[in-house]
């Protein structure tokens, strides 16, 4: 899919320009310093762009926590996407973000490629977003 490449490259420039140290080449995994708890704040910035169109607007992104003592691996925590009371997508955090020496930062570009098709995905079979699927 064409479209995504460009969405991903849009994607990575800003994470470059907004979460990294300095612009390399690669943007994504240990290169940025992107954590769990914002990546409901990057989809937001970049839906606010027009990176991602404005129906994302409508998702909830999480992340479950069972409290603030352990780490995200000795929880399972996994991320959630809602749609109001839909679960959209779930899968555990470190497909998404990188673990760094003990620290969980580092957006994946897999892991982010992955939440994006899954929300279009969705997207293509609602009938307020698909025309093709109303009735």
């Amino acid at each position: 899919m064409e479209d995504m490449q460009i969405l991903l490259e849009k994607a990575g420039k800003y994470l470059a320009e907004n979460y990294t140290e300095g612009f390399g080449e690669n943007p994504w995994g240990a290169s940025n310093e992107l954590e769990v708890h914002q990546v409901s704040v990057f989809m937001s910035e970049l839906i606010s762009l027009e990176i991602l169109p404005y129906a994302f607007s409508r998702f909830d992104v999480h992340y479950t926590c069972a409290d603030n003592e352990s780490t995200y691996d000795d929880m399972g925590t996994r991320f959630v996407v809602w749609d109001r009371l839909t679960l959209v997508f779930a899968c555990h955090f470190d497909e998404i973000i990188e673990e760094q020496d003990r620290e969980f930062k580092g957006l994946k570009k897999e892991g982010f490629e992955k939440l994006i098709r899954a929300c279009f995905d969705y997207l293509s079979k609602q009938p307020e977003t698909n025309p093709q699927n109303r009735e």
